[in-house]
């Protein structure tokens, strides 16, 4: 397993390229957009939508999170202080693309008043007691938390999510007790290395949704296929084939 990790970042990267995580609102723009290249927020403003990004993405998909980002920065209110004080009804509203609104509205609001006491401290703190600190809160749980730390704090901790679950699942025909122990063979198999985890991360996604959770899922063409014990099992040299 440590190998095939090691040997499927080189092929994901070598098909993919730099992907640019985490997506940010330019302002000059308006519209969230991607940045290969570059691996840390620019500003405090950046780094919160990302946390807050991470917060609406769950259970859903990322294009609704897009809505939802791009609702509340158009109306002014991307910012924990907006958010703060718009009337709960209208931050329903301004999200509801990304389902479970109510609860995700709640959600955010405990986020925004969290970072307006202790973002200041925040910074201090050893990367295993902010991880530590961040899953205290309510609702946000290991995925959501690594995503902050990995894209928001800037901090090396692996992220594990459905795609990447999947995507090992296929590889190794074989499926891990839990999202530590997943996340404990990823951080052991590679360097501590913030772009790589980064990177790693955002090539799983894409490859994923490129290739795995099509209907068919389209093993011919995929970069992992070198590695798949599902594609060779499946007979993915011969066209035409259903593979699920």
């Amino acid at each position: 397993m440590k190998e095939k990790i090691k040997v499927l970042y080189g092929l994901l990267y070598s098909h993919f390229g730099p992907r640019g995580w985490w997506p940010v609102y330019c302002r000059s723009k308006n519209a969230v957009i991607y940045r290969p290249g570059i691996y840390k927020p620019k500003n405090e403003r950046e780094a919160f939508e990302i946390c807050a990004g991470a917060i609406l993405t769950q259970n859903t998909s990322w294009n609704n999170v897009l809505k939802c980002l791009l609702n509340l920065a158009r109306a002014g209110k991307l910012s924990p202080d907006k958010i703060l004080s718009m009337p709960v009804k209208e931050l329903e509203e301004k999200i509801r693309p990304c389902g479970y609104y109510r609860q995700k509205a709640a959600r955010l609001l405990d986020f925004c008043l969290f970072w307006e006491e202790e973002k200041d401290s925040l910074r201090f703190l050893h990367d295993s007691a902010l991880r530590e600190r961040l899953l205290s809160l309510k609702g946000i749980g290991p995925e959501t938390a690594d995503s902050m730390l990995l894209y928001a704090f800037c901090r090396p901790s692996f992220v594990i999510d459905s795609y990447t679950r999947r995507i090992v699942s296929r590889i190794t025909l074989r499926e891990f007790d839990g999202y530590e122990a997943l996340k404990k063979k990823f951080e052991q198999a590679l360097p501590r290395d913030l772009k790589k985890y980064n990177e790693y991360h955002a090539l799983l996604v894409d490859t994923a949704k490129n290739f795995c959770l099509k209907k068919k899922p389209l093993c011919v063409t995929c970069p992992a296929l070198k590695i798949c014990l599902f594609g060779r099992r499946n007979g993915a040299n011969r066209k035409n084939i259903r593979l699920s």
